[in-house]
């Protein structure tokens, strides 16, 4: 089976969870069986492929010229209409488009997301989300969550990351540094409540002035460490050594960053808005509205009391739920039904 990987082209500038997602289930697909790639334009043929794969929706106008080679088309569309996430970015094309075309249906997203043969949604919420918002048959979809991947456990006396900044017991936020991840109103509340703070990535390539704002706001109990690749070393000594991982997002369709740190053990705090609650049931704290500083300071501190209680269930469900290799097969075995 030769399956082609396509997203949108300055994805990798700035690499987040989704982009992990990507490579993490090139390689597990690749482990049992599958040839995949990842689409270089100068390189790749739609038509040498059995598979063509998409990751987003931002360039959903190659849709239909996939569809012209006859190949089956999935996607992971990884959105939220219902948020205004997806929406917001897709809105500025349909102007475009609206601009060039007329107000013509054969431009709208809506008719587009007739193409793709089979959808992949993280969880049942985004499933049903789509398909009230898209029209999308039930039969078209398949619930297919994020591969996790556990951090490795490194012990403090052999914890680089430890001996070289002295961080330890902290609050961790991994994930790109963008306005809708509220990473500023986390380090104010880190700062009301006296507890250390490491914020593990870097902006995207237009919040270049967000994650200046946040470093202004910092103080020293907050320490950033810009870009981690995911399969180093550095990147598991920082879970390691963390207290717990808070995500304050406006809406998280999976949170993969939470389920990393969940998978060793470590509490998460998470937003309710979006899918989370499929991923992590009753065995979190949740924040109700992470743009609200007075929401998340309450959220810290109920999840404080709570540390640890619930943790190492947590780590269980994950890794019976949301191992790698489980959700590879899936996928192929998906594959396999439009072959």
């Amino acid at each position: 089976m030769k399956v082609l990987f396509i997203t949108h082209p300055l994805a990798f500038q700035a690499p987040g969870g989704g982009e992990q997602i990507i490579l993490q289930s090139k390689t597990s697909l690749e482990e049992i069986g599958a040839q995949v790639d990842l689409f270089d334009p100068w390189t790749h043929k739609v038509e040498d492929y059995d598979i063509i794969h998409f990751f987003s929706c931002l360039t959903w106008w190659d849709w239909k010229t996939v569809k012209s080679y006859k190949k089956p088309l999935v996607l992971t569309p990884t959105s939220w209409p219902a948020k205004g996430g997806l929406h917001k970015s897709i809105e500025l094309f349909k102007d475009i488009l609206k601009s060039r075309m007329g107000q013509r249906e054969a431009y709208s997203l809506r008719s587009y997301f007739s193409y793709p043969d089979l959808f992949f949604p993280t969880t049942s919420k985004e499933k049903a989300l789509l398909g009230s918002y898209y029209d999308i048959p039930t039969e078209k979809m398949v619930v297919i969550g994020n591969g996790v991947v556990a951090p490795k456990i490194i012990e403090d006396n052999e914890n680089s990351f430890i001996k070289e900044t002295s961080q330890r017991g902290y609050i961790l936020f991994s994930g790109s540094i963008r306005p809708n991840k509220n990473v500023d109103i986390l380090i104010k509340a880190c700062q009301k409540l006296n507890l250390k703070l490491v914020v593990m990535g870097e902006s995207s390539f237009n919040t270049k002035d967000y994650e200046a704002h946040c470093k202004k706001l910092a103080g020293p109990e907050t320490f950033f460490t810009g870009f981690v690749e995911k399969s180093s070393k550095r990147y598991d000594e920082v879970y390691s050594a963390c207290e717990m991982v808070v995500i304050p997002s406006d809406f998280e369709t999976f949170c993969l960053s939470a389920a990393e740190g969940a998978s060793i053990g470590k509490p998460v705090l998470v937003p309710r808005s979006g899918g989370t609650e499929c991923v992590f049931g009753d065995r979190v704290t949740y924040i109700e509205d992470g743009k609200s500083l007075k929401n998340v300071v309450e959220s810290l501190t109920i999840a404080h009391k709570q540390l640890l209680d619930s943790s190492s269930q947590l780590s269980i469900h994950i890794h019976d739920n949301f191992s790698l290799p489980s959700i590879a097969s899936k996928m192929f075995k998906s594959y396999s039904t439009l072959l």
